[in-house]
């Protein structure tokens, strides 16, 4: 992560005379100052229970924090306070916390490295102190970016990274989008994890509404306040939980500002970490503050209109609509499940959550009639009714419709366009609203597909915004579509991406399907080239059983013999189509690290008690390879020695093997 520094990880300090020549280069006309932000510290401090009793209550700890939350990493009820103060006798209110359904899709690829409460803002406190109830002992986890523990080589670095020649901490602008501060503004390049890339590949069809609730007095902080406060919990969010940037896609401050959140481009489908199992489908929008006990201000629910109206208009929801959302494995409801939804929710909608408060959440219907209230024409839909559209090439995809409507009679256009700019639709038609059939035939290759929909009202008004939407042909990731639901696949891409191999049958892989006998001898000559090693040109034919068989197979059967891989099952026979156990698949595969001179534990010591009876080569074939980590077996104290190794697995065996080779993972 860019710029952290972890707590007791022993930093060095050196001290040095800062150029007077820095100090003049700031009265510079044309250089601008952005807010200082040093690079967070993150850090954990383990508590111990005081007392026998139910409720348990820390002694101060002397730690400066900006943000901090709890996690039970030992397990334990989740229930839990906090308090801040300066001199470690007079105290702030205790503030509650617990685990929270914050946090990115469970298929985002977004690490949540702890499992914590969201973050209380505590803005530079020197002291801390918590209280908690039942079995279990929390963990304290907090940022600092008040740069006390900072060396001074960073906090000059910190101020130097401020300065920007010719440049402003001006809002964001775009046609008819209300003003937007940027990340800049509060310091989120800092923030984000570093080399992060946002996933941008969804549709909006939800605006999911937080507040913050940051602290005792959440609503009780200045407009000057605002920058630290998003920088704390943008801090604690990456450092913390293991996020990639700020969870909210969107905040909105007591006095009306609006602020940009997550990176990656306000008017884009981004997907955040505000709802899990819903980030995908929606935007999060964050009033700051406690909206339980306190109304957002009349300024930000006006910035709410504002922007609802404009972001909404972007993704062309209509505001009064009840999208059916599918959950992404929330908290609340499994991977799959359909849930209707109002085209503005609250998080407590899709998770168990009182967010975004009692009060804000009964003003939701209120907000949502302003928001349609704002003048100006709209195109509502023209996205497919499914995305990604079922099917592929060999087996056909399944029809479906592009529905859309206008606010007013209009003469609209429609286009469809191939991943390669041709153009698969164009129609025409005047009205308030239109449906497009589409059945996609074979011919058509997966990939991104683009249906735009432009609209002229014949009244005369100015035309709505133009809809735009990516979507993808085929519910796969190529090259197969029958391993999507195996959790072999990366294995499976890596090992067709290094040639060993070319799947069943066109765009199959036959996952569940036995490995025989000649497969294996293929997969593993393959695996001899990938290593970089020369053919070895096999002897005098060995085996009288493989005539039938491709040219290519015969070959790479009697290489395998040629390496002392395989002597077959008897003299002058090979036995092609018979399965491989597990048993042999090991030998196999040791056998080929040790003809690749890959260094093997000399080991006869396994955990695996199903391999008494077995020859004294296999226990230690399975013995090394578990050593290296080939295999883990199929629990801990079974290998399954005469169990059949189906494709799929066969991948995994062979992806460790590279692994083993490569010294590192060459999975895509």
């Amino acid at each position: 992560m860019r710029g952290r520094q972890r707590a007791g990880s022993g930093l060095r300090l050196r001290a040095f005379g800062v150029p007077f020549a820095i100090l003049a280069v700031l009265a510079l006309s044309e250089l601008s100052v952005e807010p200082s932000r040093y690079p967070p510290v993150v850090g954990e401090h383990r508590l111990e229970a005081q007392g026998a009793g139910a409720l348990h209550r820390s002694q101060p700890i002397a730690l400066t924090t900006t943000a901090v939350g709890l996690a039970w990493p030992d397990g334990g009820s989740g229930d839990g306070a906090v308090r801040v103060g300066d001199d470690g006798a007079t105290w702030g209110p205790w503030v509650p916390v617990h685990p929270d359904d914050h946090g990115p899709d469970s298929d985002s690829g977004e690490g949540d490295d702890v499992v914590a409460s969201e973050a209380v803002y505590t803005g530079g406190a020197a002291w801390l102190q918590v209280q908690w109830e039942g079995a279990g002992e929390p963990v304290v986890e907090y940022v600092d970016t008040t740069g006390s523990t900072l060396g001074l080589v960073d906090r000059v670095t910190a101020q130097l990274g401020r300065l920007r020649w010719g440049t402003e901490t001006s809002v964001l602008a775009a046609p008819d989008q209300p003003e937007i501060f940027p990340r800049s503004a509060w310091g989120g390049q800092d923030c984000a994890a570093e080399d992060v890339e946002y996933s941008t590949r969804t549709r909006v069809e939800v605006l999911i509404v937080h507040h913050t609730i940051h602290s005792a007095n959440a609503n009780a902080y200045s407009p000057g306040d605002v920058p630290d406060l998003l920088y704390a919990i943008c801090s604690y969010h990456v450092g913390v939980r293991g996020w990639n940037d700020i969870g909210y896609n969107t905040l909105i401050d007591a006095s009306g500002r609006i602020w940009e959140g997550r990176g990656g481009g306000v008017d884009l489908p981004v997907r955040g970490a505000h709802a899990a199992g819903f980030n995908s489908s929606s935007v999060g929008v964050a009033f700051i503050g406690d909206h339980n006990v306190a109304p957002p201000t009349a300024a930000a629910q006006d910035a709410f209109v504002a922007y609802g109206a404009w972001r909404m208009d972007v993704a062309h929801i209509d505001p009064r609509s009840v999208p059916v959302v599918i959950s992404r494995d929330s908290p609340t409801y499994p991977d799959g499940v359909a849930v209707p939804l109002r085209a503005v929710s609250g998080h407590r909608d899709v998770g168990t959550t009182g967010c975004p408060g009692s009060i804000a959440y009964n003003l939701l219907g209120s907000l949502t009639d302003r928001i349609l209230a704002v003048g100006g024409e709209r195109i509502y839909g023209g996205w497919p009714a499914v995305d990604p559209i079922p099917g592929n090439q060999v087996e056909g995809y399944e029809p479906t419709a592009f529905d859309f409507a206008m606010t007013t009679t209009s003469d609209w256009v429609f286009q469809l366009v191939t991943p390669d700019g041709e153009v698969l639709i164009l129609e025409r038609g005047t009205g308030t609203e239109g449906s497009i059939d589409w059945s996609p035939d074979e011919t058509l290759v997966w990939g991104t597909y683009v249906a735009s929909l432009t609209a002229t009202p014949i009244g005369g008004q100015p035309a709505p915004r133009p809809a735009s939407f990516e979507f993808v042909l085929g519910d796969f990731t190529p090259p197969f579509f029958d391993d999507e639901d195996s959790p072999h696949e990366d294995a499976i891409d890596t090992v067709y991406d290094l040639g060993i191999t070319t799947g069943c049958s066109e765009m199959r892989f036959c996952p569940l399907e036995d490995v025989e006998r000649w497969q294996m001898a293929l997969f593993l000559t393959r695996l001899w080239a990938v290593a970089g090693m020369e053919p070895v040109p096999p002897g005098d034919p060995m085996f009288v059983d493989i005539e039938a068989y491709p040219p290519m197979t015969r070959v790479a059967i009697e290489e395998l013999a040629a390496l002392g891989i395989t002597s077959g099952v008897a003299p002058d026979l090979f036995d092609p189509g018979s399965t491989v156990s597990r048993a042999q698949m090991a030998l196999f595969l040791d056998r080929t690290l040790r003809v690749l001179g890959v260094p093997t534990p000399d080991t006869q010591l396994t955990a695996f008690t199903d391999l008494v009876g077995q020859p004294q080569q296999v226990v230690d074939a399975v013995a090394r390879l578990a050593q290296l980590g080939v295999t883990t077996g199929t629990s801990a104290t079974s290998f399954e020695p005469s169990g059949v190794v189906s494709r799929e697995q066969m991948a995994t065996f062979l992806a460790r093997v590279i692994t083993t080779i490569s010294g590192e993972s060459l999975s895509r």
